[in-house]
Order: C-alpha cells, then sequence, then structure tokens
C-alpha cells in the first residue's frame, strides 16, 4: 500500500465514523431509552408467574421475551401471505390492546396508593438490542404496555393453555 493511498483512507475511515455518530445522534430522539418502564395488569402478573415458573425463568426477562414473541408471531403470518389471517391478526392486536387499557384501569383502581403495589404492577426493563427494532416493525413504539400484555397473554396461551385443553380433550 503507498503512503499516498494510506493518507486518503485514513481520513476516509476518520469521515465514515464521524458521519456515523452524526447519524446515530439525528436518530437519537426517535430510539427507545435504555430503560424502559411499564406497567402490568393483574392477570399479566399472574400469567408471567405461571410462565416463569414452566421456563423457570426470570419475570424481569419476560417484557423481551413478550415483544419478540409477538414479532415471531407477526412475522410468521405475515409470510402466509393470507389476507384473511393477516387481517384476523390485526384485528386481534387492536383487541388486545383494548383488552390491555381496561385491564389497566380496573388494575389501577386496585392499587390505590399501596406503595407494594405500585412496585408490583410497575416495573423497569432493559431490552435487548433487537427490541426498538422489533417495536418499530410492530409499529408499537407507542404501544409498549400493549405488546409486552399481547406477548404474555400469546405465550400463556400457547405454552400452558393450549396444551391443558388438549389433554383434557384426549383424556
Amino acid at each position: 500500500m503507498t503512503k499516498n493511498h494510506q493518507k486518503q483512507t485514513v481520513p476516509n475511515i476518520k469521515s465514515a465514523i464521524n458521519k456515523g455518530i452524526l447519524e446515530s445522534e439525528k436518530e437519537g430522539p426517535n430510539k427507545l431509552q435504555d430503560k424502559i418502564s411499564y406497567k402490568l395488569t393483574k392477570s399479566e402478573a399472574e400469567k408471567m408467574t405461571e410462565l416463569g415458573q414452566f421456563v423457570r425463568g426470570k419475570t424481569e426477562n419476560f417484557p423481551n421475551f413478550a415483544i419478540s414473541y409477538v414479532h415471531f408471531m407477526d412475522t410468521t403470518i405475515k409470510k402466509q401471505e393470507n389476507r384473511d389471517l393477516i387481517d384476523k391478526w390485526k384485528k386481534r392486536k387492536s383487541e388486545e390492546c383494548q383488552n390491555f387499557q381496561e385491564e389497566l384501569k380496573a388494575t389501577l383502581a386496585d392499587i390505590g396508593n399501596s406503595r407494594l403495589k405500585q412496585e408490583k404492577y410497575n416495573k423497569d426493563f432493559l431490552p435487548t438490542p433487537d427490541i426498538d427494532q422489533k417495536l418499530r416493525e410492530l409499529e408499537m413504539t407507542d404501544q409498549v404496555n400493549e405488546c409486552i400484555f399481547w406477548g404474555i397473554k400469546l405465550m400463556y396461551e400457547n405454552l400452558i393453555e393450549n396444551p391443558l385443553k388438549s389433554l383434557k380433550k384426549a383424556g
């Protein structure tokens, strides 16, 4: 490599790095913060506890699991290219967002001013690096609570409720 080529390459690398830094600073307000606060409903907290026993995992990991699961299901359904299935999925998304709001109102009424209950239902989590992108793809960056609620509900249905129903039918 010639000295002239080295001189041209080093400024190009510095320029590219600086450009990348500037671009990431521009995107800053659109990105989620490092720690995300979310609210649990009473039924959601109960399901998380059961799921935690099932997978032997800590409930603080469930927001990431829930968002990832909704994203996985969304991607899988969209790959089917079945308009009816996609429409049903979108309808369910809308319904679950509404269900969350209704359950949250009931939970907040139950919590009242109890500091202990507030700590139980108001949580924070550290998203994995890909969670921001998944929420964007799901168009749920402003509906993190709803996405977590829906993901917990889907995991609970598919890992606990449906197998139990299947066993009851078989027996």
